[in-house]
């Protein structure tokens, strides 16, 4: 239902339990206009990573090492809602949407006047209230509920357009993940892999909600990959998912994480490789379909798995790749036409990877509450740079006998958590694994991490620290106390020319350590008087740079930057500054556009295309 006292510039915040908070705009003290500011033109963050492809680089640099410093909270919300705050806000329809386990909240980009919220109730049992975001897709909003549901919004006024029935919560099946939505389908998938669930990815009917098809991640009876599980352990092998998904639009492909099989810490009954838990796995988005999958780990008897988004680009040579992040700690890159792994590198401390856990207990690093978790690697274009985070903290691990029942987390084990928690925020050489920098944070890392062509990586720990670190060497170069621990998603758009940061803090769940504070979302933005300095005087000579896009780009983007297979170029000049126009040229967003930047074009042969398709109005 959307709650009619949640009208724009309402004060009090309703959640499913009471009112919890006071709306805020500038400050927690200013209350808000009677009437909603109007929404001007604003850029887009349509999905959990910005994109299909999952990159989450933002091209805009307004917001750059120059200028972070004068970096200013604008307005910050309390979500109205106790619990965990793992979503990810996106940006369509120059609107801000976000979800708490149980409300989907739109609001003003630039002041945080609420413009409706909706709240359901749950129907059935709700086995774990986490949610890590929403998606859109023209005109709508669809996400996972805690009791396995698939909500439809309409995205204007926050009406309820049809919900689906996806899992089981009395069995431990949830939704929470990110769907994805494209081509008229919503793609999301079951999470509780640890109460021995059975996981399964589906697609949906975007108009009306109607399942499309259904993917096994964890094989039955018959069906390929069955035989890789002792007798009938595949019946409550788990295998969730529960974070997002990369797409691919050109080769119709859906990229799923998967996490570790159940129970979680013994493997003597499932003996095998336990297909296709601890996997990337690859299918054909309208089919369901299986193409190809990656196994990381094998027979996981340590609650690892792949469970961040996978990550789509290209690398120098032109091989199309897939990145993953494990909670086993690494940073795996994998090629997409080989299915060849061609490099992993861990980020944080490894003990004990293949030891299995015994009565009298070991020590394993990462832990069951370290590695990289629900957020994934992101793709720093300026610098050709992978950056991570992760958690550095290590578990004692002690097998223990359990009966499987339903709704019951099945471990057959026991895992607590040994010294103090750390995290790690990790810049990697996009092409080789090597690791560039790395900054030691007081706690552990989950939050997003959203690097920019204004050469900074926005990140947050558990501890409430927000972060604007130098991309190119990994100093901090601004560091804010949020009040709450960062465990959620960190955006940057612009509204009105005006380049915006939103920030989810105020985490509250078991993965929690150092700071708690209250579920909010925090905006930052600088002052008006705060003006960019100029940049280095670049630009090139336009007549040899229209040589060069001839031979180069005019087959793919037209002639006169029309647009063909590439999309149009006229008017670039008015969408984006010469800088990031040189930062698209040499990293391309999509990795249809092959990377040409320094094997075919030269730094020269870079700004003089840069400086002769400004010229096209």
């Amino acid at each position: 239902m959307t709650s009619s006292l949640f009208r724009p510039g309402a004060a009090l915040i309703l959640s499913s339990t009471g009112i919890l908070g006071l709306a805020a705009g500038a400050t927690e003290m200013d209350p808000h206009p009677d009437k909603p500011t109007p929404l001007p033109p604003a850029s887009e963050w349509r999905t959990y990573n910005g994109s299909y492809e999952g990159q989450r680089f933002s091209a805009l640099d307004q917001i750059n090492v120059n200028t972070v410093a004068d970096l200013r909270e604008v307005c910050r919300i309390h979500v109205g809602e106790l619990g965990p705050f793992q979503a990810g806000p996106i940006l369509a329809e120059n609107t801000l949407f976000l979800t708490t386990p149980h409300s989907t909240i739109a609001m003003n980009p630039a002041n945080c006047d609420i413009l409706w919220k909706s709240l359901f109730i749950r129907e059935g049992a709700e086995p774990w209230t986490a949610n890590r975001g929403l998606a859109y897709w023209k005109g709508r909003l669809f996400r996972g509920t805690a009791d396995a549901r698939l909500v439809a919004y309409d995205a204007a006024s926050g009406k309820e357009l049809w919900k689906t029935v996806v899992g089981d919560g009395a069995v431990g099946e949830l939704v929470d993940s990110a769907p994805v939505a494209w081509n008229g389908l919503v793609f999301a998938g079951l999470s509780g892999g640890d109460f021995g669930i059975k996981g399964r990815m589906f697609a949906f009917s975007a108009d009306t909600g109607k399942p499309v098809w259904q993917f096994n991640l964890i094989p039955q009876a018959g069906e390929s990959g069955s035989e890789t599980w002792a007798g009938r352990s595949y019946e409550r092998g788990g295998g969730g998912t529960w974070t997002s998904y990369a797409l691919d639009p050109e080769t119709g492909e859906i990229f799923i994480p998967v996490a570790n099989p159940a129970p979680s810490f013994d493997r003597t009954s499932r003996q095998g490789a336990n297909l296709y838990s601890g996997s990337l796995v690859v299918l054909y988005a309208l089919s369901g379909k299986l193409k190809w999958y990656f196994q990381v780990r094998q027979s996981d008897d340590h609650d690892y798995g792949v469970t961040s988004p996978p990550m789509l680009y290209s690398l120098k040579d032109g091989r199309k790749v897939v990145a993953l992040g494990s909670k086993d700690g690494h940073v795996y890159v994998i090629d997409r036409k080989t299915h060849d792994l061609i490099y992993k590198t861990p980020v944080v401390k490894i003990k004990n990877f293949l030891t299995a856990p015994t009565a009298a207990g070991i020590e394993i690093c990462p832990g069951v509450l370290g590695g990289i978790e629900w957020n994934s690697p992101a793709l720093d274009r300026s610098n050709d740079a992978l950056i991570v985070g992760a958690d550095d903290w290590c578990s004692e691990l002690k097998s223990a006998p359990q009966e499987y029942t339903p709704g019951t987390l099945f471990t057959r084990g026991k895992a607590s958590m040994l010294g103090d928690p750390a995290g790690t925020i990790t810049s990697l050489d996009a092409n080789t694994g090597k690791i560039r920098w790395q900054y030691k944070a007081p706690s552990g890392v989950v939050a997003a991490i959203t690097p920019t062509a204004g050469g900074l990586v926005f990140a947050g720990d558990l501890s409430g620290n927000f972060y604007a670190i130098r991309s190119s060497n990994g100093e901090i170069l601004k560091r804010i106390p949020t009040g709450g621990a960062l465990a959620g998603g960190i955006v940057t758009y612009t509204v009105a020319d005006k380049q915006y940061v939103a920030v989810a803090t105020g985490n509250v769940s078991r993965a929690t350590f150092g700071e708690v504070g209250i579920p909010t979302l925090v905006i930052y933005s600088l002052p008006a008087d705060v003006r960019n300095p100029a940049s280095a005087s670049r630009s090139g000579d336009a007549g040899l740079g229209e040589q060069s896009y001839s031979r180069m780009c005019s087959s793919c983007h037209g002639p006169a930057g029309e647009g063909g297979a590439g999309p149009k170029l006229q008017g670039i000049a008015t969408r984006m500054s010469y800088d990031q126009t040189i930062v698209l040229i040499k990293t391309p967003a999509s990795a249809r556009m092959p990377t040409m930047y320094p094997s075919v074009l030269s730094e020269k042969d870079v700004d003089n295309i840069a400086t002769y398709i400004r010229t096209w109005k």
